[in-house]
């Protein structure tokens, strides 16, 4: 009897499709993690987004540090 190679093509195919499964959940934790949590409003912040918040807060401190500097 011949050998026909099922046992591999049902490895690889398994292979395969774990493969697959694991690439989407990579890109499901990169949506959600690197972009989506960072443009979703968050109640903490005052419904703001995080990029936002970071944003605003950077020019504010940047603004009261250059106040400190020019009243001394």
């Amino acid at each position: 009897m011949r050998y026909n190679g099922k046992g591999k093509r049902a490895y690889y195919g398994t292979k395969r499709k774990e493969t697959r499964r694991a690439a989407a959940k990579a890109a499901l934790f990169w949506y959600i993690e690197a972009f989506y949590n960072s443009v979703r409003p968050h109640s903490a912040l005052g419904w703001v987004a995080p990029k936002t918040f970071e944003k605003d807060w950077r020019l504010t401190a940047a603004a009261s540090a250059m106040k400190a500097v020019a009243i001394r």
